[in-house]
């Protein structure tokens, strides 16, 4: 049976090696980002304002998104979110990774699929019983990209039961280093919330402006991403035994 970790670091040490990692690569990891959050926001907003309806709720007209949109979302997200791991953990590592490598999670396209509607399944359902169950359950599936890219042969029913177990006993640190962020996420959506706020004032209400501008005034969140994802890399690698950090091994005391 494999060792398990239990890692005790704190959340600043963490955020240390995010940004430690990221020393001359931000511009290159930036792009990698934005490239990302195109692809998978763009087609939606797109295909919502096309296909999409406004319905009336308590008296006020709300857009709904089209089954084309929720559909992209489901068949893409998998692949995209493959090739993003794939590239945090080459950055982490010091190797050549490059903003192309976002796309390449549709080389292996079976088992990023169904990494991706796996986990969206078993959160869903975790979700129903209760908000608190479905964010546990996301973060016990969090490692399973960061594994199917350090190992693309194996099966997506791996790569989740291999992340429940990476993820015994570190649950609660990984959500305190994520929450540990939460400063630059409200830093970095002002101008969104103030774009927010004039559309909410004046009532404009071309949906595909409104939403492409929000997505442009939320683009500073790329930056704070890029923290994030490379600090999730380094955690990543300690759970893996491939980088120190403070950690202890359950029972060895």
């Amino acid at each position: 049976m494999e060792q398990k970790l239990i890692i005790t670091e704190p959340s600043f040490r963490l955020r240390e090696r995010g940004r430690t990692a990221l020393a001359g690569r931000w511009k290159k990891t930036v792009t990698a980002l934005l490239i990302y959050y195109i692809c998978l926001q763009m087609p939606v907003i797109m295909l919502d304002s096309l296909f999409g309806r406004m319905r009336y709720i308590g008296g006020e007209a709300v857009h709904v998104g089209s089954g084309l949109s929720f559909l992209y979302i489901l068949l893409v997200t998998g692949s995209f979110s493959f090739g993003l791991m794939l590239y945090f953990l080459d950055m982490f590592r010091k190797k050549d990774a490059q903003p192309s490598q976002i796309f390449s999670g549709f080389e292996i396209y079976g088992r990023t699929l169904s990494l991706g509607l796996l986990m969206m399944l078993f959160i869903t359902l975790w979700t129903m019983l209760f908000i608190v169950p479905g964010i546990i359950a996301a973060i016990r599936y969090s490692q399973a990209f960061f594994i199917l890219a350090d190992d693309p042969h194996k099966s997506a029913m791996q790569c989740i039961e291999e992340s429940k177990q990476m993820m015994w006993g570190n649950k609660e640190k990984y959500f305190c280093m994520i929450i540990s962020f939460i400063g630059w996420i409200i830093l970095a959506m002002i101008p969104a919330m103030i774009f927010s706020g004039i559309v909410q004032i004046t009532g404009y209400s071309n949906y595909f402006i409104v939403q492409t501008v929000t997505l442009t005034c939320s683009l500073g969140m790329l930056w704070v991403y890029s923290y994030i994802y490379s600090t999730a890399a380094g955690f990543y690698e300690i759970l893996k035994g491939n980088s120190e950090g403070e950690t202890y091994t359950p029972g060895e005391y």
